[in-house]
């Protein structure tokens, strides 16, 4: 791990212990006017402030407001008509359609993650070895990955994940707190918050005012906040797509140029070398980069020469062992050496030209076996290449790397707080959806008794998995090495 990574895990351990320290020498009168003047509640593991400006500009707001539509001119205020009313109904659509794929994709992610996987081999007595050798060859597909800024993420990752979480959650909020403003139902609190290591949002609304309003109504608001991450999804993506940093860069067709390397590890390089070819094979693409690299990390020695020089040696030479065909041969006349066939997908690995004699040659020193095979994998994090140039040089080289792994968190989280937030378990997203949808039903068919008891049923295993969840990142975070 890294030591700026140990810096920030340590930095919230740190933080916690002496936040609870001061929290609990502090009077319940104290905390009461901390509350009432700047709208501060302490709890052991959160922070929270509401911002009663906040509260008041959303509260105040009247532009989308559904009611204005019709004393207004409907072509002057057509973007406000399609956020108004188009944009909400289409969040009911697009939420109730992703419900079910959610509880799928979660249930079957937790399911077949290798912890999982391990115990139920582990006490099953069908489990065999070719089981075990299955969950092991899926490891990287399967595993658990769990985001803790300094102990799972290192500290730059630490700052996209920070920065995307109070994106995603400042958006979902700000969903619902104007999909209740186009309905003219006030919100009580506007407001932030810190739990643990996260940064979140939350709003509270009127429910006197909420169950007053229709169905429709209700669910619109209720959709709201995952129809905001859904569109901070797919904005993400297109920015995945076309790098907005595209403009401000040139693309390589020859080769990958180096954006940060380790010279501590790899020398010979620098930032702004062209890397062409490795081992004569042509780089065009970081795919044939890091692929070059794990088809060499295999031990070699020797030397590789043609078919044309093998062949007839084969016909005259009768096959014997190493002992007696290098016993009393005359080194001025004869040579003796071991060969093997090199397989199809490794001949470009070993390719013999006139480049072997060229002065730029440069040579590994010799090393044990052991410290080869483990030489490629310090390769990687060593060395950063891109296909992509800067224009100008005051734009820094890898501005293009690091937007793009921005935007790459933010649709991990996006993605992440949409499934999270669909499962129904109280107070979450889904549990409101699943408890509008079993109000709507019974209002329309007789099916009272069935639909409650899957009504249940689902938030039981939505209790189970967010249980399960919670277990095996804690188990993740105790073996983190």
């Amino acid at each position: 791990m890294e030591k700026s990574s140990l810096i920030i895990f340590w930095s919230l351990i740190i933080f916690w212990s002496f936040y609870n320290i001061i929290r609990t020498s502090l009077s319940s009168e104290y905390k009461r006017k901390l509350f009432e003047k700047y709208g501060l509640s302490l709890g052991i593991i959160s922070i929270n402030v509401e911002n009663e400006s906040m509260t008041r500009w959303i509260n105040s707001n009247r532009k989308f407001r559904r009611q204005n539509y019709y004393h207004e001119n409907l072509k002057s205020n057509f973007h406000k008509t399609i956020y108004g009313y188009y944009y909400f109904k289409l969040s009911i659509l697009i939420a109730y359609l992703a419900f079910p794929y959610a509880l799928y994709q979660i249930s079957k992610s937790l399911i077949y993650t290798n912890e999982l996987q391990r115990l139920f081999n582990h006490f099953s007595s069908e489990s065999d070895s070719s089981i075990d050798g299955n969950v092991n060859n899926d490891n990287n597909n399967n595993q658990l990955i769990v985001m803790v800024p300094g102990l799972t993420l290192s500290w730059i990752d630490s700052v996209y994940f920070f920065i995307a979480v109070c994106i995603c959650s400042l958006c979902h909020e700000l969903g619902h707190a104007f999909a209740a403003n186009t309905h003219s139902i006030p919100i009580d609190t506007f407001g932030f918050q810190f739990n643990l290591c996260l940064p979140l949002t939350f709003v509270s609304i009127q429910m006197e005012q909420f169950l007053k309003n229709d169905l429709l109504a209700r669910m619109e608001i209720v959709c709201a906040g995952l129809m905001s991450n859904f569109v901070i999804c797919s904005i993400a993506l297109l920015c995945i797509i076309i790098n907005p940093m595209s403009l401000f860069y040139t693309t390589i067709n020859n080769g990958l140029l180096i954006t940060t390397v380790d010279q501590s590890i790899i020398s010979g390089l620098n930032e702004y070398d062209v890397i062409t070819k490795v081992n004569s094979v042509p780089i065009n693409s970081q795919n044939d980069f890091f692929q070059t690299l794990n088809r060499i990390s295999e031990y070699q020695t020797g030397f590789c020469v043609g078919n044309d020089f093998i062949d007839p040696i084969k016909q005259i030479s009768p096959i014997c062992n190493l002992e007696q065909c290098c016993t009393g041969f005359d080194p001025q006349r004869n040579l003796c050496f071991i060969f093997k066939q090199i397989a199809d997908k490794a001949k470009n690995d070993c390719n013999a030209t006139k480049e072997l004699s060229s002065t730029n040659l440069y040579h590994l020193p010799e090393m044990i076996k052991s410290d080869w095979q483990n030489y490629h994998k310090s390769c990687f994090p060593a060395i950063k290449v891109s296909t992509m140039k800067p224009l100008f040089s005051f734009i820094p080289i890898e501005a293009y790397y690091n937007v793009e792994v921005f935007f790459r968190y933010l649709l991990i989280i996006s993605i992440a707080m949409i499934q999270f937030n669909l499962l129904p378990f109280s107070p979450l997203d889904g549990y409101q959806m699943l408890t509008l949808a079993t109000d709507y039903i019974e209002s329309k068919w007789k099916f009272k008794s069935s639909f409650r008891l899957l009504h249940r049923i689902a938030h039981l295993w939505a209790a189970i998995i967010i249980l399960l969840y919670i277990l095996l990142s804690i188990l993740k975070i105790i073996n983190h090495r």
